[in-house]
């Protein structure tokens, strides 16, 4: 009976000790790119872009929140031609620094060549990376 309980144990701690945790970086990269579906998304059913966004529709399933990895706010941004800029301002929430201080800013086209709202898949033209 030892035997068993030494052995659930040993196994229990493998287990859950291999369990890696997301770096902080990789998962607001992961919200962003979400962040940016959901902005199309609400694009093309209200035939404007989004004002903030707490305006967002859920998507079932995805992890739908609009801070980054240290609880900051994304920063959420359109130019005058539609162009849409997310940002991280990284762990510490100030504009550049290194490692994970690091800004994260991604940009995508809401638009097409012939002004129709683009597909959420869009690529973007400033990819966020989160390494």
């Amino acid at each position: 009976m030892l035997l068993l309980i030494a052995s659930a144990s040993l196994i229990m701690l493998v287990l859950f000790g291999c369990v890696h945790k997301i770096p902080p970086r990789s998962l607001t990269v992961t919200r962003m790119h979400v962040v940016k579906r959901r902005v199309l998304q609400y694009a093309h059913s209200h035939n404007e872009l989004p004002k903030s966004l707490s305006q967002l529709p859920k998507m079932q399933g995805y992890d739908n929140s609009v801070q980054d990895s240290w609880n900051h706010e994304l920063v959420y941004e359109v130019d005058s031609v539609g162009n849409v800029t997310l940002k991280s301002y990284g762990k510490d929430g100030i504009s550049g620094g290194n490692g994970d201080n690091a800004d994260i800013i991604g940009t995508f086209a809401s638009r097409d060549a012939n002004r129709n709202w683009n597909d959420e898949l869009v690529p973007w033209t400033v990819a966020p990376i989160g390494h």
